[in-house]
C-alpha cells in the first residue's frame, strides 16, 4: 500500500467541501472580496453626509456642487495556516492514503476557517468600539431599535449578532420573556425558554426591529474582556460588485492564488521522510476590512442589570398605583 502522500500544491485537495461548524457566522457580515494580489488598493462606496440644497441663489451664479468620488483604502493580507500531520503507519488502518488526504486536509483547513471566525468576531467587536458601546440591559427592545435606526445610511440587512452566551442571556431578561410569554399563550414561562433553540430564535426575530439574528459560537464570540458585547450591523450585499454600487460595512479580502485560484484556500502535502509522516497545510491570505464603520453599533447587556431594572419599573408602578387610589379616594 502507497502510504506517502503526493507532494506540492494540491488543488484537489483544497477543492474538497468542508462546512462550517455550527455558529460561524462570521462569512455573513464579512463576505468574501476576491483579489488576485496580496496587496493594493480597494475603491468602494462611502457613506455621504447630508448636504444642504442651496437657497436664495442669484441666478447669475452656477449652483454650489457636491463632488461624488470613490473612496480608497488600503489592504494587505495576511497569512493563516495550520498544519495535520498523519504518520505512515496510521495509513492503512485509517482507510488508505485517499482518506487520509482527505482527512488531513479538511482537519487544516477548519483550524482556519476557526482563526478566521475569530478574527472576524474581534474586528466587528474592537476594543475601541466595545469602550463607547451602549448599555442596553434597561430597554433591550429600544436599544436595538436605536442601533438600526442609527446606522440606517448604510445599505444591507440589519442583524443583530450575539454570542450565544449572550442569547442565553438575554432570553432571560424580563422584558424578552414577557414579550415572548405572550406570543405563546397557555404556556408557562419555562416553558417558553425550553422551547427548541431554533424556534425560540425564529419568534425572537419577531420582536426584534431587525432582519436577521446571528448567533456565534461562544469559543470566537464570547470575547475575554468583552462577553457581554452584542452588536447590531449591517449585513452586505455578498456580490463582487457591491462594494462599489452602495456604502457597505465591510468584506474580507482573500488573495485567489494563481496556483488555485478558485478556492480560499491553499493545501500543500508532503511527505516527510525524518518522521515517517505525512504534513497537510492550509493557507489562506486576507485582510478584514472595513469600508463603513458606521453600518456597526456596539451594545453591552448585563441580565443582572436588566432584572434590577425590571423590579424598580415594577415597585415604581406599585406605588404610583397605591397614590391613585389613595387620591382617588
Amino acid at each position: 500500500m502507497i502510504k506517502q502522500t503526493e507532494r506540492g500544491n494540491r488543488p484537489d485537495l483544497a477543492a474538497l467541501e468542508v462546512n462550517a461548524p455550527e455558529g460561524y457566522i462570521g462569512s455573513k457580515i464579512f463576505p468574501t472580496l476576491k483579489s488576485a494580489t496580496k496587496a493594493g488598493k480597494v475603491y468602494y462606496t462611502a457613506v455621504l453626509s447630508d448636504v444642504a440644497a442651496q437657497t436664495g441663489r442669484s441666478v447669475t451664479d452656477a449652483p454650489t456642487g457636491t463632488v461624488l468620488a470613490a473612496s480608497n483604502l488600503d489592504f494587505s493580507v495576511a497569512e493563516y495556516i495550520k498544519r495535520y500531520t498523519v504518520p505512515w503507519a496510521e495509513v492503512e488502518q485509517m482507510g488508505g492514503l485517499e482518506a487520509v488526504d482527505g482527512l488531513g486536509a479538511m482537519g487544516s483547513k477548519r483550524s482556519v476557517m476557526r482563526a478566521i471566525e475569530g478574527a472576524q468576531a474581534e474586528v466587528l467587536i474592537d476594543a475601541t468600539s466595545y469602550g463607547t458601546a451602549t448599555d442596553i440591559s434597561s430597554g433591550v427592545l429600544v436599544g436595538v431599535a436605536n442601533a438600526v435606526q442609527s446606522i440606517k445610511k448604510v445599505k444591507g440587512k440589519a442583524a443583530l449578532v450575539m454570542s450565544n452566551y449572550i442569547f442565553n442571556q438575554i432570553k432571560q431578561a424580563p422584558e424578552v420573556k414577557d414579550l415572548m410569554f405572550r406570543s405563546f399563550g397557555g404556556l408557562t414561562t419555562q416553558q417558553v425558554l425550553s422551547l427548541e433553540p431554533m424556534a425560540f430564535l425564529a419568534c425572537l426575530q419577531g420582536v426584534f426591529p431587525v432582519d436577521e439574528i446571528l448567533i456565534g459560537d461562544d469559543d470566537q464570540w464570547k470575547i475575554s474582556g468583552q462577553t457581554d458585547a452584542l452588536a447590531v450591523v449591517k449585513l452586505a450585499d455578498p456580490s463582487e460588485i457591491s462594494h462599489k454600487l452602495d456604502p457597505i460595512y465591510a468584506k474580507t479580502v482573500v488573495y485567489y492564488g494563481k496556483e488555485n485560484p478558485t478556492e480560499p484556500f491553499e493545501i500543500y502535502a508532503a511527505p516527510n521522510d525524518d518522521n515517517h509522516c505525512n504534513n497537510y497545510d492550509a493557507t489562506s491570505w486576507l485582510d478584514i476590512e472595513e469600508f463603513n464603520a458606521t453600518g456597526k453599533v456596539i451594545l453591552t447587556f448585563s441580565l443582572a442589570t436588566a432584572i434590577a431594572a425590571a423590579q424598580t419599573t415594577a415597585t415604581t408602578a406599585a406605588t404610583t398605583a397605591q397614590t391613585t387610589a389613595a387620591t382617588t379616594a
